[in-house]
């Protein structure tokens, strides 16, 4: 009887502690500048001391572990059933899921809440169809024809060290930042994640079998959610920007080209015969490309795994993205009036 009013008196902490961070702390313009400003960069170093310069993978290893974990949980819980012990079983479980929350929200997870920094102006409305074709051909204009195509020359591990190393000299953080290939990448093909950052090791995982012509700029947009930068919009904007002023041609045409691939998923939608038209005028490179990414994404499109989208879709919400998976492309908004300087208006076909 003691044992179980102490398991009920430990969930109520956990409980209340998690309530606080994810509904209170938000709130609190304060505690979210000391955790922005302090706090998780301090986590962020000590992370970085602890790891050394390792090459394991430490997250996948964990997610690993946490499988074979979830597993045994599965098994203890028929057990438990068989006992009658269910009650004081499921008390156990639902405490370690909530502590498990409640580590990520305080890892990471606050990240999601902390206000937008100055140099990101949100725009009051969205991009109209012809500002979104004025955007896909200032992408088309600007990628190096001839240097798209010679990616596929370059080393998949060379990329992620351009990448730390790109990351690096735009970061205020003296750190070495992690970036690593997924031991996963034949799964996660199958539910279309392009990499993933593992809040708990403080490292940041690509998918190796990724096209080139978007590897750098995933391996920035996942570098920029290490760095701090939550939402998934916020962190597409920082990896188009540093990639864009490189110095490192590969990283520029990922930018534009992960750009083109936004704008024209919206173009396909909203006026499918201009885009048809737009498509059949391409570059012969930027042609092949755009097929080789499209050959990749239909690839598994039928996979049972993509239903993990609509989890992940809401996961995003819960944590204060209100428009989910869609808020991907967000970071079109942002950069539109910063690209618009360099062009003239395009008439509508």
């Amino acid at each position: 009887m003691k044992n179980t009013w102490v398991r009920y008196k430990l969930l109520y902490i956990i409980l209340f502690l998690l309530l606080f961070l994810q509904f209170i702390l938000p709130k609190w313009n304060t505690a979210l500048k000391i955790y922005s400003e302090s706090i998780y960069p301090t986590l962020l170093k000590l992370a970085n001391i602890s790891r050394a310069k390792s090459i394991l993978p430490w997250g996948d290893i964990l997610y690993l572990l946490f499988i074979f974990i979830s597993i045994f949980f599965l098994y203890a819980t028929f057990i438990a059933f068989k006992r009658k012990k269910l009650k004081v079983w499921f008390i156990n479980s639902f405490s370690i899921a909530l502590s498990i929350y409640l580590l990520f929200l305080f890892l990471w997870g606050i990240n999601y809440h902390i206000p937008k920094l100055e140099s990101i102006k949100e725009p009051t409305t969205k991009l109209t169809t012809v500002e979104i074709l004025n955007l896909h051909h200032f992408f088309i204009e600007n990628m190096d024809e001839k240097q798209l195509k010679k990616i596929n020359d370059v080393d998949f591990s060379s990329i992620l060290l351009d990448a730390t190393n790109i990351q690096k000299s735009y970061s205020e953080l003296n750190i070495n930042w992690s970036l690593k290939e997924s031991m996963f990448s034949f799964w996660i093909d199958r539910t279309g994640t392009s990499g993933y950052y593992n809040p708990f090791t403080f490292e940041s995982y690509v998918n190796k079998n990724l096209p080139k012509t978007i590897l750098p700029f995933i391996c920035l947009h996942e570098l920029a959610h290490q760095a701090g930068h939550a939402k998934e919009g916020e962190a597409n904007f920082f990896a188009y920007l540093i990639a864009k002023e490189s110095n490192n041609i590969h990283f520029k045409n990922a930018a534009y080209f992960q750009g083109f691939i936004y704008t024209s998923a919206y173009l396909k939608r909203s006026i499918p015969e201009i885009h048809k038209t737009i498509i059949k005028d391409l570059p012969e490179t930027i042609s092949e490309a755009y097929l080789e990414y499209l050959s990749y994404v239909q690839k598994h499109q039928n996979s049972p795994l993509k239903r993990t989208t609509k989890v992940f879709d809401t996961f995003l919400k819960i944590q204060g993205e209100k428009e989910g998976i869609k808020s991907y492309s967000l970071f079109l908004d942002w950069i539109y009036p910063i690209e618009k300087k360099s062009w003239e208006e395009i008439p509508p076909y």
